[in-house]
C-alpha cells in the first residue's frame, strides 16, 4: 500500500500504524489481544482528526476506522514490551510495512 503512514508505540508492547488513504489501522499487540479495546479507541480519535482534512487526503469522511489485528509474536511476562515493541517497529521498517493480516 502505497499510501501515506504514520504509526505510534505504546509503553505496553503495542505497536500500532495508520494508513491515511484507507482508514485502516494496523494493531500489533504483543501483549496477547489485552490492548485491543484501547488501540481501537485511539483509531477511533485518529480517524476523528483525519476527516478534518479528509479532502486532500483522499478519504471519504464517513469511512470509519478500521482497526485489523496483525499476528506478532507474543511477550511471556509483562516488561519486555519495549522490546517487542522495536522488533515489531523493525519488522515493519523492513517489509515496507506489508505485514498486515
Amino acid at each position: 500500500d502505497a499510501s501515506p503512514s504514520s504509526s505510534a508505540t505504546a509503553s505496553n508492547g503495542t505497536k500500532a500504524t495508520a494508513t491515511t488513504r484507507t482508514a485502516k489501522f494496523l494493531h500489533f499487540d504483543s501483549a496477547m489481544g489485552r490492548n485491543e479495546r484501547a488501540a481501537r479507541a485511539v483509531a477511533r480519535r485518529i480517524r476523528r482528526a483525519i476527516a478534518i482534512d479528509s479532502s486532500s487526503a483522499g478519504i471519504a469522511k464517513e469511512a470509519p476506522a478500521v482497526v485489523v489485528e496483525c499476528r506478532t509474536p507474543q511477550q511471556t511476562n509483562g516488561h519486555d514490551c519495549g522490546v517487542f515493541a522495536l522488533g515489531v517497529a523493525e519488522a515493519l521498517s523492513l517489509s515496507g510495512g506489508s505485514l498486515a493480516g
